[in-house]
């Protein structure tokens, strides 16, 4: 929920209220505002500590070191100076003056102001957002208690607190008394003609015990309208800062994620279209393809008709040139061929022989003629000795290599 800038959640008497700046810087009451996103939100002065301090320096870092080191001094715990739980406040932008207003806040979260509608506001203290007048110190109500704010001559704010007693009596005008003589021996106390009492008319009547224990006049005046306090303020809940870690945290993994998905999407963007880029060459190539299907068929027609004629124009594969060179292995006596049987790339001889060494010896002719010798058939020959006469029966068979295991045969070797 984005904040709207100019409308303000600040304590008010009885809690928060909501209030609306217009162009000239008035403000207005809002009540929409405290269902709304606000862009500032006021912390109650009984939850902030306010120290006014003079500095001889005008650095940003050196001012922050020496009022960190007068914070301990006053028995403030180291800790609980993070940089969203103390601010210093100059009070003259010129730099002549070096007094400055100090607020520590405990870090509580305004009763009211819900973190989902409050997270990205501003915070402030709330005396920042009243207006207050040089020479006037100011008390106003603010959720159940009194509120003092000192302005610096310059009409900035230089002081701060929440009294602790609850009426404007004796015991508020004691409490009154020890505050301005504190700053007045810290030679911080600017020059006051006045009390101002903020209230409505039917507001209980001020004690005269109040009145008579303080040296300066009272005077009564109506309640004033809140203004933007119109500058960058660091303070913040430690329940906010948190919740805005967390977020922090959170859009730092959904940004990790989005990265990572859109790396996992631009990839397979990629894969898909090199995957469309090849399914649309194989589509055109497979449409070449069948456009020369009709020649290709043509081509292996003819292979097959060259196949069946090769035996003829072969002089090598032709069976009157196998037989006759067979006949010319054959010795004069000793062996006879009972069957020859060529099988297209296929020879099957067999025969009979006198003697197992005649087989032998056929076996010795036949593997090492070199007509003969790439049928294989030195793997191919298989022989039967009878045992009656000596008589031994043979088989030869062979089969021609083709040109492809004739070539795998070379490179193997």
């Amino acid at each position: 929920m984005k904040p709207i800038p100019d409308t303000l959640l600040l304590p008010g008497p009885a809690g928060l209220e909501g209030w609306k700046t217009r162009g000239d810087g008035v403000a207005t009451p809002e009540p929409s505002a405290t269902r709304r996103a606000p862009g500032w939100v006021g912390l109650p002065i009984h939850h902030t500590i306010s120290l006014p301090v003079r500095l001889l320096t005008n650095d940003t870092a050196q001012r922050e070191s020496a009022v960190q080191l007068e914070l301990e001094a006053a028995g403030i715990n180291p800790a609980e100076l993070t940089g969203s739980r103390f601010e210093v406040l100059p009070t003259d932008p010129s730099g002549r003056d070096g007094a400055a207003a100090v607020f520590l806040i405990d870090g509580t979260q305004p009763e009211g102001a819900e973190i989902s509608r409050t997270l990205d506001s501003a915070y402030a203290p709330a005396a920042l957002f009243h207006p207050l007048t040089v020479g006037t110190a100011s008390l106003w109500q603010e959720v159940g208690s009194w509120v003092l704010g000192i302005p610096h001559e310059t009409g900035k704010v230089l002081h701060a607190q929440a009294l602790c007693a609850r009426q404007l009596d004796g015991d508020a005008a004691a409490e009154l008394r020890c505050i301005l003589a504190s700053l007045e021996l810290s030679d911080l106390l600017p020059r006051l003609d006045r009390i101002e009492v903020e209230q409505t008319d039917d507001a209980q009547p001020i004690s005269p015990d109040f009145m008579l224990g303080l040296s300066l006049p009272v005077v009564v005046a109506p309640p004033k309208a809140p203004h933007n306090p119109g500058y960058s303020s660091r303070l913040l809940p430690d329940a906010v800062v948190a919740a805005r870690d967390d977020r922090r945290r959170q859009r730092l993994i959904l940004s990790g994620l989005a990265a990572f998905v859109l790396v996992l999407a631009t990839a397979l963007t990629t894969f898909a279209a090199a995957l469309y880029v090849r399914e649309q060459k194989n589509v055109q190539e497979l449409a070449q393809f069948e456009e020369i299907e009709p020649d290709l068929q043509l081509v292996r027609d003819a292979q097959v008709q060259f196949n069946t004629l090769d035996p003829t124009l072969n002089r090598d594969r032709f069976v009157v040139e196998i037989f006759y060179q067979l006949v010319n292995l054959l010795p004069p006596e000793g062996i006879r061929v009972t069957r020859f049987e060529i099988r297209g790339d296929s020879l099957v001889i067999d025969g009979e022989a006198s003697s197992e060494l005649a087989a032998i010896n056929f076996k010795g002719e036949l593997t090492t003629s070199e007509f003969f010798k790439e049928y294989g058939f030195d793997q191919g020959f298989a022989r039967n000795q009878s045992s009656q006469d000596g008589r031994s029966t043979f088989r030869a068979e062979g089969r021609l290599k083709s040109e492809e295991e004739e070539g795998e045969l070379v490179a193997s070797q």
